[in-house]
């Protein structure tokens, strides 16, 4: 071959490779199909396509001899076949072998027809057949592509009618046909496969923003997508929406720290969230509401946008729990200190007021030193009801509950109550009729009814109202959402409302911690509420605050009720006078030589013959010696080797008619059952009076043997 063929046919093919690379260009500028979705209409245009250029090379192929053409119809077909599918190549096949027998001269026509069929039909078969995309074809499969295809039509030239001109055209071509020919094929095949590889890359991430789209809208969990420059939620799915109250709409365009309920929290800061740190916060919703939260996430790019995901994990529950066990932790903490220091601190009181209260009686009336003793006794009574104060939020303070109908006790203490709040505030009494039965001990309801009325009178100015309101309530389930202490069921519920001040939120979340006090010092101790609080949790009820700063308080204390008909009647006040003992022998057991000695002056002061005794051993000793029986035995509790229920049922073996009354200041549980004394056991606490410890004795003496099996079945 000559220099100057090489010439003309290096000018052929680039002049067929411009056009091969403008179907190329052609086929990149076409919407991207998935294959079998591609419409009819775009495969017929890039039939049309094909068609055309495949035209436009057969015009500028090189005549080798009158009747045989070179051009590159064959790598327009082969890429054809190959990527474009069956209905542009077919229409490119035909349109091409027309044209081929209109243009081409009896030597050569039969073959022209037969290689833009056969390197047609080679690339819909080898597209058929390969396993992987098309979008994944290497450069060297695409170049052994382009040599099969040509290896396979090299031989197709001996259809010529002359075998001697097929000879001599198969020597001069097959370097070309064999090299660059498969080259071309290649190039081809490369631009056309870039094209799927984008169109590949594309649909990945649509599918794969539409994958991230269903699992984001669907997905159970609370999840939000906020911009981290702004803080604005760009986002939000349906489980956000439900947990909010917001729509996704209303929910777009606002700021993650608007959603913080409190604004003192502590707001993680872009670079912590990206790193994924966790935080626990409030977030309010759309009634209002407040829900602690724990929000965890991480950076995530959507749309060539660089976003931040929040995923959303409710943990009120739990944080209402790790609340209530903090609570009753500091319960328990209080109710240690209680029990601790009650019984020493008790006893000592005991010897103040007791003595204080026997010399008042021998003081007269007028002196100054009447009034230094009154005023000792007033500090001593102070203090006691401090440490009874104590006890009653730490549940360690025994009771005796009964069945009543809360209306008689609130009556019966209204007089007082009264006295209490001062002639400048108004007392507003209604009861509710047809009132449910509770059980509680009755001095319990006065003590929650005084510390309330007190806190209501310290929040109002000047003048004011005090309503105490009872009601029959039934709780249900959905009370939970809102007071999660609540239990279903009937309850009694008795009110408390002021128009005072109003609580402050901030204060509202500390309002039954013991100690805690937004009251001046020496105003208060900080254990009004707390008791109320101790003494609810004691008897199965709860209680649920209402207040807005301004607006009052209502302190609603929920009681559950009892199918059973009272035991107990409010009273009408007795007038005052002496009891006398009558002689009677009473052994008295005290392990504090002060209080023993003051006990014993006492009642002998007031007609008892006692006999003491300083610790069991000393009573057991002292017993084997007497006589003659006891009338009853005075016993503290908590007592050195022996407590006074175990002296007891030592004694009781040997007078089975022995009456006792137990005295302490922390029984402990020696005789009591959850907090609540045991039926049949008669206590006091102390300290108490001369009246007080007078009463009791008095009311056990008279009655019935005292004979207990409940104490008996535990000696065996």
């Amino acid at each position: 071959m000559t220099a100057s063929v090489y010439d003309t046919y290096t000018l052929i093919f680039i002049h067929n490779a411009a056009l091969l690379i403008t179907l190329a260009y052609v086929y990149s500028l076409l919407p991207a199909y998935e294959d079998k979705q591609t419409p009819i209409s775009v495969k017929l245009m890039l039939g049309g396509v094909v068609s055309a250029i495949a035209l436009s090379i057969m015009l500028t192929s090189w005549e080798m001899q009158p009747g045989i053409v070179f051009d590159t119809r064959s790598v327009l077909m082969a890429g054809s076949g190959l990527f474009l599918g069956l209905i542009p190549t077919a229409m490119a096949m035909l349109t091409a072998g027309v044209f081929s027998l209109v243009i081409a001269g009896d030597e050569g026509v039969v073959t022209g027809v037969i290689i833009i069929a056969v390197s047609g039909v080679t690339g819909l078969i080898w597209r058929q057949f390969r396993w992987r995309a098309l979008a994944d074809i290497s450069w060297r499969e695409l170049y052994a592509y382009g040599w099969v295809v040509h290896l396979v039509l090299l031989p197709l030239f001996f259809v010529l009618p002359d075998r001697m001109v097929a000879f001599e055209l198969i020597r001069e071509i097959w370097m070309p046909y064999l090299l660059l020919f498969p080259a071309a094929t290649m190039l081809l095949g490369s631009m056309l496969s870039y094209r799927l590889q984008r169109e590949r890359a594309a649909l990945e991430l649509r599918e794969s923003e539409e994958r991230y789209r269903s699992l984001f809208v669907r997905n159970q969990n609370i999840m939000l997508i906020s911009d981290p420059e702004t803080g604005e939620i760009v986002d939000a799915n349906k489980a956000a929406e439900a947990y909010y109250g917001w729509s996704r709409e209303e929910l777009k365009g606002r700021k993650l720290s608007e959603l913080t309920a409190s604004p003192k929290a502590n707001v993680v800061s872009e670079p912590e969230v990206d790193a994924g740190q966790r935080q626990f916060i409030a977030h309010r919703t759309a009634d209002g509401g407040v829900r602690y939260i724990e929000m965890y996430g991480g950076p995530i790019t959507i749309e060539q946008r660089r976003l931040a995901f929040h995923v959303i994990h409710d943990v009120t529950s739990q944080k209402r729990l790790e609340e209530q066990l903090r609570q009753a932790q500091k319960m328990e903490a209080v109710g240690r200190l209680a029990g601790g220091v009650a019984h020493d601190y008790n006893n000592k009181l005991q010897a103040v007021s007791g003595f204080v209260e026997l010399a008042l009686q021998e003081t007269e009336d007028g002196t100054d030193l009447k009034y230094y003793l009154s005023e000792v006794q007033a500090a001593a009574e102070h203090s006691a009801q401090l440490t009874m104060q104590l006890m009653a939020f730490a549940r360690k303070q025994p009771i005796q509950p009964c069945v009543l109908d809360i209306n008689d006790t609130v009556a019966s203490t209204l007089k007082m109550l009264k006295k209490l709040i001062g002639e400048d505030v108004e007392l507003d009494w209604r009861p509710a009729d047809n009132l449910w039965f509770t059980k509680i001990d009755p001095l319990q309801v006065d003590q929650v009814l005084v510390n309330l009325v007190i806190n209501a009178r310290d929040a109002i100015r000047d003048t004011g109202k005090i309503s105490i309101e009872t009601q029959n309530v039934h709780i249900d389930e959905s009370w939970k959402k809102m007071i999660p202490e609540s239990m279903p069921g009937d309850h009694v519920m008795l009110a408390v409302t002021d128009n005072g001040v109003g609580i402050e939120p901030e204060v509202l979340e500390h309002l039954f911690e013991p100690f805690y006090t937004t009251k001046q010092p020496n105003e208060g101790t900080g254990l009004g509420l707390s008791t109320v609080y101790g003494i609810m949790q004691q008897n199965e009820g709860f209680v649920h605050v209402q207040s807005s700063v301004g607006q009052g308080a209502a302190f609603k204390l929920y009681f559950p009720r009892v199918h059973a008909q009272p035991t107990w009647k409010a009273k009408a006040e007795q007038p005052t006078e002496k009891i006398s003992g009558g002689g009677r022998r009473i052994m008295v057991v005290e392990d504090e030589k002060f209080v023993l000695d003051l006990v014993k002056i006492t009642l002998e002061a007031n007609g008892y013959e006692v006999i003491a005794a300083g610790d069991p051993e000393q009573a057991l000793a002292i017993w084997s010696e007497l006589t003659q029986p006891i009338d009853l035995l005075l016993t503290d509790v908590v007592m050195p080797h022996m407590n006074g229920r175990a002296l007891y049922e030592r004694l009781a073996r040997k007078q089975q008619d022995l009456k006792v009354v137990y005295m302490s200041g922390y029984t402990a549980n020696a005789i009591v059952q959850r907090g609540i004394l045991e039926e049949g056991i008669h206590f006091i606490q102390k300290p108490f009076s001369t009246k007080i410890l007078c009463t009791k004795l008095s009311e056990v003496l008279q009655e019935g043997s005292h004979f207990s099996p409940a104490i008996y079945s535990k000696r065996g």
